[in-house]
């Protein structure tokens, strides 16, 4: 049995290993590209386990939308790991969305295998949601702060006795 244990154990760090990470994630980027939705990477780096972006640009119709200052990936095939860091609006973007996104995540488990568990700290409060890969539905529940006040784009968002709610089908 231990034996068992050690080869299943041992094949399994070999795939999150040896796994080609940056070719998925070029291939990921390529798709997007299909949409007219380019990005600009000044570092990546393969740490064996995750892989780590500095420096990500997302381009939208050869227009600069967002910069990214840190992404670090961890597919460990049952459990998978988006970690971001600083996302804040770039170019003619600043004037129209002023907040900013100092830490998300976005994370699949196996064993929600339709469900993207969403979380964020942002300048207008803390959010917590999921995006479902079945429907193409996201559900945001925002935690707002004194900042929301200001929030050109609360209309968005309905009242609810958990927070403010938003719903969407994103095709």
């Amino acid at each position: 049995m231990k034996k068992i244990l050690t080869v299943i154990l041992s094949v399994y760090l070999g795939l999150v290993l040896l796994m080609p990470k940056e070719q998925i994630i070029y291939t990921i980027l390529n798709q997007a590209n299909r949409q007219l939705i380019n990005f600009e990477i000044e570092d990546m780096k393969d740490f064996g386990v995750y892989e780590n972006i500095d420096g990500l640009s997302i381009i939208y119709d050869k227009m600069r939308v967002a910069k990214i200052e840190n992404i670090k990936i961890l597919p460990l095939i049952f459990y998978d790991k988006i970690n971001i860091t600083s996302i804040s609006p770039a170019g003619t973007f600043k004037s129209m969305f002023s907040e900013k996104v100092y830490k998300a995540s976005a994370t699949y488990v196996v064993y929600l295998p339709f469900k993207i568990m969403i979380n964020a700290d942002t300048s207008i409060g803390k959010i917590d949601g999921n995006f479902n890969l079945k429907n193409h539905k996201i559900k945001l529940v925002l935690h707002p702060n004194k900042n929301f006040r200001r929030f050109k784009y609360k209309n968005y968002f309905k009242k609810q006795k958990g927070g403010y709610v938003y719903e969407s089908i994103i095709r």
